[in-house]
């Protein structure tokens, strides 16, 4: 028996001299209408609607764009496997998203996945930056079962043809999972590494299974995937090596790293950037979110702060969680202290999440658009497991000094631009015209107050904002007997009423305040306090 990595070495024209004549990926009455994944190949790719996994998303498993029969499969948005003994040749991979649009990313990392201190032939590859989900590209999960042994797989390659066929597709059933991990044997090429592998075979005579296929060299890292309970394809396997009975009619088996076997290694590795290696087969849960100001009453021109929290609301682990921010104005800063922060904080992703948990995340304006009434904060939020969905927190601005004032040639609360006598924040309390010394609000409605008496009670007149308590304005009377010492303690007898003016005045009522002559207190002013 003879086996080789599946990678161009001087061992290449050994192997293809084991190969049968047609040479390349060889499947059992290969059919390019059933067994090509593409119609048009790379580099602008067509899915085939035709081919034997049409009906699965296998939008994750990409393509050197140099070399498009070399391939790797994204297990998160920003990480994807591959063979070790054969990662010199991974440096640009292209995935092919919605519309048929090629998204290209380069590697930032490549590792060999680690067990026990031994490299494994499965490689870790991190890419430069995340392919988001607007693109429609979906990482694979892993599949996650009790038994392998018997599991139908579909295995991918290429074939030496003229031109070359890329993404090929077979179908195959896996013979056996070894028990342990093995060091490579010696003359084959893997020997740095200790590898658990599954296998299937190709058998060189008789009829054999239709749609099955046997690797060649240059197929290392291809994925072999199966189908999840829920309808999902799902890597199980990278490529590694093959294995001949030799003579005229040789057994081929094919030999792929066994996939599930490492995922703890792997979700130790891509948790710190926020992602899990999904289990295809793992229960699903629910989630929920909820967005608000925590600021208790967001103004304009002032600083403001709101939350989101997202809330694991089912019986089951989710994992790839993801909250996308789009806050209109930007926030100053973002802030999530369980969360990695992508997009200047405009994404946010955590890797796990237990049932019952939540985890928030905090954003903060140091200042409020003076002319805005609004910001609006739409978010969307993802994890695998559960449900999607998406909304917009709008959080309301009151009015504000600061909102008023702008364009003034004096802005400070105590200054008077128009010179009228009345300061900013009482023309402001009253409705005036900061930049008119007439601080009438209408014909014959004065801004300033009034002061009446009739024959038993005396009156004072002015007008308020309709909408004060919400500006924190407050309109405060001050009694005196004597113009020296003053109080707030009413006059008995004191009844205030609010009233619209007639004609009505938008925004302005009339507020008047009246009490018995009788009264000692004979004296009134108006003190305007805001606080905001």
């Amino acid at each position: 028996m003879s086996s080789v990595p599946l990678r161009p070495a001087a061992s290449l024209f050994f192997f293809l001299s084991l190969c049968p004549p047609c040479g390349g990926f060889a499947i059992r009455d290969y059919d390019p209408a059933l067994h090509q994944r593409f119609s048009t190949l790379p580099p602008n790719p067509i899915p085939n609607a035709t081919g034997l996994y049409a009906a699965y998303d296998l939008s994750g498993i990409g393509w050197r764009p140099s070399n498009p029969e070399i391939q790797m499969t994204l297990i998160t948005r920003q990480h994807a496997l591959f063979a070790s003994h054969f990662q010199n040749v991974i440096s640009t991979m292209a995935y092919l998203g919605t519309g048929n649009i090629v998204h290209t990313r380069t590697t930032a990392s490549k590792v060999p996945v680690q067990q026990a201190g031994q490299p494994s032939d499965l490689l870790l590859i991190t890419l430069s930056s995340p392919l988001p989900a607007s693109t429609g590209i979906k990482p694979l999960p892993y599949l996650d079962l009790a038994n392998y042994t018997g599991v139908q797989i579909g295995i991918s390659g290429f074939r030496e043809e003229t031109p070359l066929k890329f993404g090929v597709i077979g179908r195959d059933t896996i013979t056996a999972v070894s028990p342990t991990a093995l060091p490579g044997a010696p003359g084959s090429g893997l020997e740095a590494f200790t590898t658990r592998n599954f296998t299937f075979t190709y058998p060189g005579v008789g009829p054999g299974t239709p749609h099955e296929g046997y690797f060649q060299v240059g197929d290392s890292g291809n994925p072999s995937f199966g189908i999840s309970n829920t309808g999902q394809a799902a890597i199980v396997g990278v490529h590694s090596f093959v294995s001949s009975s030799g003579g005229p009619n040789p057994t081929f088996t094919n030999s792929d790293v066994f996939v599930p076997h490492y995922v703890t290694e792997i979700n130790a590795a891509v948790a710190s950037g926020g992602y899990r290696f999904t289990p295809a087969n793992a229960p699903g849960t629910t989630t929920s979110i909820s967005a608000i100001a925590t600021t208790p009453v967001p103004r304009q021109g002032h600083p403001l702060s709101a939350s989101i929290t997202l809330t694991n609301t089912g019986a089951n682990l989710t994992g790839n969680l993801e909250i996308e921010i789009s806050p209109s104005p930007a926030a100053t800063s973002i802030t999530a202290p369980a969360w990695v922060a992508y997009d200047s904080g405009l994404t946010q992703r955590k890797s796990t999440l237990n049932p019952g948990n939540s985890a928030g995340i905090d954003l903060h304006w140091s200042s409020t658009p003076l002319n805005a009434t609004s910001i609006s904060v739409p978010y969307i939020w993802r994890s695998d497991k559960a449900a999607s969905g998406s909304a917009t927190l709008t959080i309301p601005l009151a009015p504000s000094y600061a909102a008023w004032a702008q364009g003034l040639s004096m802005t400070g609360q105590a200054d008077d631009p128009d010179a009228d006598g009345l300061k900013n924040l009482l023309e402001y309390a009253l409705g005036a015209n900061p930049q008119s010394a007439d601080n009438s609000l209408a014909p014959g409605v004065h801004a300033l107050p009034v002061a009446l008496a009739d024959a038993t009670h005396f009156e004072i007149r002015f007008p308020v904002r309709t909408d004060a308590a919400l500006r924190a304005l407050t309109y405060q009377l001050e009694f005196s007997p004597d113009l020296d010492s003053w109080s707030t303690t009413p006059p008995a007898g004191l009844v205030v009423t609010d009233s619209p003016y007639v004609p009505a005045i938008s925004g302005i009522d009339r507020r008047s305040a009246r009490w018995p002559l009788s009264s000692p207190l004979r004296f009134v002013r108006l003190r305007i306090l805001l606080a905001e």
